[in-house]
C-alpha cells in the first residue's frame, strides 16, 4: 500500500492493506492441506477474516492514517525482512492496476 498511499494522498485517498488470518476456505484445504490439517481448530471463518476489511472500510476517514497495515483491526509492523519488496515491485504493481484505467 506504500506506493498507493505515497500517489495518491494529494487527493485525499487513504491507502491501508491488511492481513486477515488464515482463513478456512477451499483454496487453503486444497492447496495447503497438510498446513490445514495442522492448524485446523485456529483458522477462521470467512466472517473472522473479512472483519478488519470491513471495519476499514467503513472507519471514519480522519481516524485512520494512510500506508499501515493491519491485522485484527490494529496496526502492525509493515513487513519481516524477509517479506519487504523492493521498488521496482511496487512500481509494477501500481502500473498494472493503472493498466485497467486505460
Amino acid at each position: 500500500s506504500d506506493i498507493w498511499s505515497t500517489k495518491l494522498i494529494n487527493e485525499g485517498v487513504i491507502v491501508n492493506s491488511m492481513h486477515p488470518g488464515w482463513v478456512n476456505t477451499p483454496g487453503i484445504r486444497k492447496y495447503l492441506p497438510s498446513f490445514t490439517k495442522l492448524i485446523k481448530n485456529r483458522l477462521r471463518s470467512k466472517s473472522e477474516g473479512a472483519d478488519t476489511i470491513i471495519w476499514l472500510a467503513t472507519s471514519e476517514k480522519q481516524n485512520l492514517e494512510t500506508g499501515e497495515l493491519w491485522f485484527d483491526r490494529k496496526k502492525v509492523n509493515k513487513y519481516l525482512w524477509f517479506t519487504k519488496e523492493r521498488p521496482e515491485e511496487r512500481l509494477a504493481l501500481w502500473n498494472f492496476c493503472n493498466s485497467f484505467n486505460k
